[in-house]
């Protein structure tokens, strides 16, 4: 368990706490409806969580479904589909670290170009952001791929583990 407030008193004691930046990821984001097992299944949507000593907090920045029984990000069996992309926030992050050459942004994002336009710069993410935002680089932003209808999906059943490993993350 990570334990944030002894960890941020001791890069305090130490003066280094605006010198860290911390982000907390779930590996996969989850159905909102359970299975059959009484659990959920692995979905695209998910979160973050950001925290350090310059980060620009108590704000939620992205998209977030009106609601989660219907509407355009979500479809059966309670899949979300993300509205923000994963270099997002690491564009954000890499400009804090110094990195604000395009070309080496490029480098260490390459799907970066994919989602000029919704990318998080420096000064969205810290309160000391002070690198003006890379160029947006002169690409068409792709638009997201219509999710299917729930009428348009077949219901499949799982097949079964080839090995004698069993791979259930279900509770």
């Amino acid at each position: 368990l990570f334990r944030s407030e002894a960890f941020t008193k001791e890069m305090k004691a130490q003066n280094t706490w605006n010198d860290v930046t911390i982000v907390m990821v779930s590996e996969f984001a989850r159905t909102l409806t359970g299975n059959t097992g009484k659990g959920s299944d692995h979905a695209w949507g998910s979160h973050y969580w950001i925290t350090g000593g310059e980060v620009r907090g108590k704000q939620i920045i992205g998209a977030y479904p009106t609601t989660l029984d219907d509407g355009n990000l979500i479809f059966e069996p309670g899949i979300v589909i993300p509205s923000t992309p994963w270099d997002a926030l690491w564009n954000g992050i890499a400009q804090w670290f110094g990195i604000t050459n395009v070309n080496d942004l490029n480098e260490l994002l390459p799907n970066r170009n994919k989602f000029a336009s919704n990318l998080f710069n420096e000064n969205q993410l810290y309160t000391t952001g002070s690198t003006p935002a890379a160029p947006t680089p002169t690409v068409p932003t792709p638009t997201a791929p219509t999710p299917p209808t729930p009428t348009a999906l077949t219901p499949t059943s799982p097949t079964p583990p080839t090995s004698n490993t069993d791979c259930s993350d279900s509770p």
